[in-house]
């Protein structure tokens, strides 16, 4: 009940319902999570990241916890803690697909440099051919140095998600730089 009161925006009646199922001892782990969530979606960060570190104090082999840590962290714009946290979240669960992207993002703003963040993205999509997201990301970031790469992500995004677009624009502007404006065309006409 409590979830569903929080996805209601009803957070003060979704915060009492899971500190109840707390205060009975079940499934603390994961109502630790959901009231940092409440507290954070109530910009209570103070508390929120009280509630973040319980859950990993109880579950430290968890890495959901580690990663909305990390993200409180990015909100505070503590850079490098966020790091470390997604780091500690990719050390529990390598296949944390979210987490190795917002790495690939820091780095890109730590550097300045759009491409310190392909190694992220690339090892993303190594194990998750389809992850849209990062197909995304790879292709803004190769869209003035591997235009055929950016092309070939693009295609990939449209392919999974065809109403979308940013994606067509994208692919539009491409195919129009590439001087191909016959398939251009197609995708302006679509938006």
């Amino acid at each position: 009940r409590g979830m569903s009161r929080k996805q209601g925006g009803k957070l003060a009646e979704a915060r009492k319902d899971i500190q109840h199922v707390v205060s009975t001892n079940n499934l603390v782990y994961e109502c630790y999570l959901e009231l940092g969530k409440i507290y954070q979606l109530e910009d209570n960060e103070k508390e929120a990241e009280k509630y973040y570190d319980k859950s990993i104090r109880i579950a430290p082999t968890k890495a959901m916890a580690y990663y909305l840590k990390a993200n409180l962290q990015l909100v505070q714009k503590q850079y490098k803690e966020a790091a470390k946290y997604l780091n500690a979240c990719l050390l529990r669960d390598s296949l944390f697909h979210d987490a190795r992207i917002k790495l690939g993002m820091l780095e890109i703003v730590k550097k300045e440099q759009p491409e310190a963040g392909l190694p992220y993205f690339n090892r993303v999509l190594k194990s998750d051919s389809l992850q849209r997201y990062t197909l995304l990301f790879r292709s803004i970031v190769n869209l003035k140095t591997d235009q055929q790469q950016s092309l070939a992500d693009l295609n990939h995004v449209v392919r999974i998600s065809p109403h979308n677009t940013l994606v067509l624009y994208l692919r539009a502007v491409l195919l129009t730089e590439l001087g191909d404006y016959r398939r251009s065309f197609k995708d302006f006409h679509q938006i």
